[in-house]
């Protein structure tokens, strides 16, 4: 085990449960906490993972120590989440501070595409011939619009770097219950995550997991 001290940048919707990433505050790498013990769900966070030793919830933009331990390859997560640590089931996170919103900046990505372009969704093989895989991204995209679609469920279309993307869907909880929080003429950040395998196709989903207003 060791003990990681991370910002979360996104506590979202997993199977009516919690997928939790955060930015490593030693390294500037992400980090993706799961439960091991939850594998019919993906591996999601549940409630009462998140309940801090002081009794409070770990929520977005709190800084948190978590006693983890590095997924491996031989992990069902590996080849599409490399950046997968499972929480010790014995020891509470703990809550040690709060990070200034102001600081996202500093954290958007620099990459030129998202995961093989425009699509909603990547496919094992192409995630498995990756040389330098990733699942978490933080972007400021452009040309932002929101809208529900058929089975009303929350999507965005945006630009970045040029390039179009086309109903991403948004697993951000703030979002679903909430659709005139986000005016579409104002900047924002996107913490883009790549879910689990998912669909008649199976396929794994660029998510929007978490939206700021920056």
């Amino acid at each position: 085990m060791v003990l990681k001290r991370f910002v979360i940048l996104a506590n979202s919707k997993k199977y009516q449960e919690h997928c939790v990433a955060g930015i490593d505050l030693e390294n500037g790498e992400w980090i993706r906490i799961i439960n091991n013990q939850n594998a019919e769900k993906q591996y999601a966070i549940r409630d009462e993972d998140l309940i801090c030793d002081c009794g409070k919830k770990a929520k977005v933009l709190d800084i948190v120590e978590v006693e983890c331990e590095k997924c491996g390859a031989d992990h069902p997560t590996a080849y599409y989440q490399p950046e997968n640590y499972a929480m010790s089931q014995d020891i509470p996170w703990k809550k040690v501070g709060q990070f200034p919103i102001s600081n996202l900046v500093n954290h958007l990505s620099t990459k030129l595409k998202l995961w093989y372009g425009g699509y909603d969704r990547v496919y094992p093989n192409q995630l498995k011939d990756d040389l330098a895989p990733y699942s978490l991204i933080f972007i400021k995209p452009e040309d932002v619009k929101f809208y529900l679609d058929e089975r009303e469920k929350p999507r965005t279309d945006f630009k970045y770097r040029g390039s179009n993307y086309r109903r991403l869907a948004i697993t951000d909880p703030a979002y679903e219950y909430n659709l005139d929080k986000y005016p579409e003429n104002e900047n924002y950040g996107y913490v883009l995550s790549l879910g689990g395998l998912y669909g008649a196709n199976p396929a794994h989903f660029k998510l929007i997991s978490q939206i700021f207003k920056l």
